[in-house]
């Protein structure tokens, strides 16, 4: 019997296909059961068989567009003497799956090919072109540009810029012609299909401005007639630097002998590794903050909250990590001493952007005034000996119960485990949204909320902590990418993954899993789950799953944090509304002793949007949903993505 294409089927693509699917079956070889085209809905399962006679031995192989597939538990069937079956099955389609299947059997040296079939994938659209970021002046028209396909076509485009609708649908692909901005603006498309809404990566419109110096100047070597200099590029200006070029003048070049610890040129531009006459070069000794390049609004705003190292009397050692360690100390503040936290970066500290990066974040820390956010006391720059750089010290209020991730976990493995009611837990996540609503009123993003980031008072009052300088101190539950800056995986956004895009709204994201970790007293997000695997398992449409005791309405109200919508999200006062109408309808907890205490001494708008329908089935890519969010009267999430069972199968 001859295994041949048949003129039902469309015509195969080309790429990657050997003409062995044209071979005849030989040595006796029978297909007696070919696989079949398919069209299925992203997120649905398939699956294709084939049963083969004249064969010895269970040996069917399956090949997709021409490379062979390996499978992990494919199963044979025999339907009799020399007869047998096999299938391949996918629990939940996605649009890499699409493409053209076929068996393939060696016997006797000889190949014998099923026919083929196709699987076609229909679902929502997925991006080809996503919009990419623009640097332009002021005024000056330029073109965006993105496209996506199906199936199911037709697909069309909707552009948004400036939050607002630019224009009706358009076919894609789709170029959107804008006359000129004057002021930097965030652009997206949405790409609409029969399935559903796919929405694109963020872009920016950048305005064009002068770049910045160079910075982290210094000396390499110096010789008696040059000097070898070596520094960074600084902002460029949102355009590709060019060249740069050092300029220098002869004022006091009997110094070149004896060059100071805080030495620098007075002008900062070249390329790495320049050379110049040291003879030309003024050499300034300049006071400490002064010599780091911190510029003068800076230098003002932290005047107040600059503290002597020498007004501090360390204690031991109450945390450590990877970037940093954090320790009790005593701060002399006149005649009165105040116990305190201070974190201090490690003492490797190699650029003093890093100094002001912190600089920067403290002196954000120090207008905060509300009783969920932690208050900055101080800022310490500690003199190292030998080294080039001071290390930065952040000093924080001491806080007598330590973290809340450590105060859950002690509650259920600690030597004496104590009970942590219902009502008690949903009163520290209040506490968390309150802090945070009032961060996002002060347009700060957070950037890495968790349990472990907030902190216990003696009144058991949640502090919100460590926003934007955590990521220097904590090493705990990051995964490094790359090159890049560790992150903490396990609690960031989807976009924030998928495109390193923060805003409040990822913010709520994170809320959403240190609601998990709350109600789960302290477990570590999706367990069995790797950090590097966390994407891929974000992007299936899978989420953390409803905690043991937890219920429905707490978890459908976590749930709707982590729409792959950002806009569907609650907001940080929407969550405060809602968690302290849960909190008064549980029942009021027992007394809790003093002893249980754990002492640690030695952008959207306010309405309230449940993600029901965009929390289906997601693939492919992060921004993936299938219908609008906030459907009038959603209830949260399908239940089918609350079940505990690995294999549901989610449906279009």
């Amino acid at each position: 019997m001859r295994a041949r294409k048949t003129h039902s089927l469309p015509s195969p693509p080309t790429h990657g296909l050997g003409p062995g699917w044209l071979r005849r079956a030989g040595s006796g070889v029978v297909f007696t059961r070919h696989p079949a085209n398919q069209t299925v809905s992203q997120g649905n399962s398939v699956r294709l068989g084939c049963a083969v006679e004249g064969i010895s031995e269970a040996d069917i192989s399956w090949r997709k567009d021409g490379v062979k597939v390996h499978i992990n538990d494919q199963m044979h069937f025999t339907l009799g003497d020399l007869h047998w079956e096999t299938y391949y099955s996918v629990k939940s389609v996605q649009q890499q799956d699409a493409g053209v299947y076929w068996c393939e059997v060696d016997f006797h040296s000889i190949t014998s090919t099923s026919q083929p079939a196709w699987v076609t994938v229909e679902g929502v659209p997925h991006f080809l072109q996503d919009p990419q970021d623009v640097s332009t002046l002021p005024g000056v028209p330029f073109d965006l540009r993105c496209s996506a396909v199906g199936p199911p076509e037709p697909v069309e485009v909707v552009w948004w810029v400036g939050g607002a609708a630019a224009g009706g649908p358009s076919p894609s692909p789709s170029v959107l012609h804008v006359p000129g901005v004057n002021s930097s603006i965030n652009f997206y498309c949405e790409a609409h299909n029969a399935k559903g809404i796919t929405v694109s990566r963020t872009g920016t419109v950048y305005i064009k401005v002068l770049p910045s110096p160079p910075v982290e100047l210094s000396v390499l070597r110096m010789e008696e007639n040059n000097v070898t200099l070596s520094w960074k590029p600084g902002f460029t200006g949102y355009s590709e630097l060019s060249t740069c070029t050092v300029q220098v003048r002869d004022t006091v070049s009997h110094l070149s002998s004896r060059l100071p610890d805080w030495a620098i040129c007075p002008t900062q531009s070249g390329n790495p590794s320049g050379r110049v006459s040291w003879s030309d070069c003024c050499v300034l000794c300049l006071p400490l903050v002064d010599s780091l390049g911190i510029n003068e609004d800076l230098k003002t705003k932290l005047q107040d909250v600059l503290i002597q190292e020498r007004l501090l009397t360390f204690g031991h050692l109450l945390g450590k990590g990877e970037f940093g360690s954090v320790r009790e100390a005593l701060l002399k503040t006149g005649d009165s001493v105040q116990k305190v936290a201070v974190k201090v970066l490690k003492s490797d500290v190699d650029s003093s952007s890093d100094i002001e990066q912190c600089l920067k974040e403290a002196a954000y820390m120090k207008d905060f005034t509300h009783p969920n956010v932690i208050q900055l006391i101080g800022v310490s720059l500690q003199r190292r000996a030998g080294q080039r750089l001071p290390v930065p010290m952040v000093i924080l209020p001491f806080m007598k119960h330590g973290d809340l991730h450590t105060f859950l976990l002690l509650s259920r493995l600690g030597e004496e485990p104590y009970e942590l009611s219902v009502q008690t837990l949903l009163g520290f996540l209040v506490d968390v949204a309150r802090g945070m609503d009032y961060l996002s009123t002060k347009n700060i993003l957070h950037r890495d909320l968790a349990a472990r980031n907030c902190m216990l008072n003696e009144d058991m009052t949640v502090c919100v902590a460590d926003f934007g300088l955590s990521k220097k101190i904590y090493s705990g539950d990051y995964y490094r990418q790359g090159s890049a800056s560790k992150l903490p995986v396990k609690w960031i956004a989807l976009e924030s993954l998928a495109d390193n895009v923060y805003t409040s709204q990822s913010d709520v994201w994170a809320f959403g899993v240190t609601m998990w970790e709350v109600l789960t007293r302290g477990q570590t997000p999706y367990p069995g789950v790797e950090n590097s695997e966390v994407y891929e398992y974000l992007i299936k449409g899978e989420r953390l799953k409803q905690p043991p005791d937890c219920r429905d309405d707490i978890y459908e109200l976590m749930h709707s944090c982590w729409s792959p919508v950002p806009k569907c999200r609650p907001s940080f006062q929407r969550l405060v509304e809602q968690l302290e109408g849960l909190g008064a309808a549980a029942s009021p907890p027992p007394p809790r002793p003093p002893q249980l205490y754990v002492n640690l001494e030695g952008e959207p708008g306010p309405e309230w949007l449940m993600a029901s329908s965009a929390a289906m089935a997601i693939g492919g890519d992060c921004r993936y949903i299938m219908g609008p969010c906030g459907e009038e009267g959603g209830q949260g999430p399908p239940r089918d993505l609350r079940d505990e069972e690995d294999d549901a199968v989610i449906h279009v």
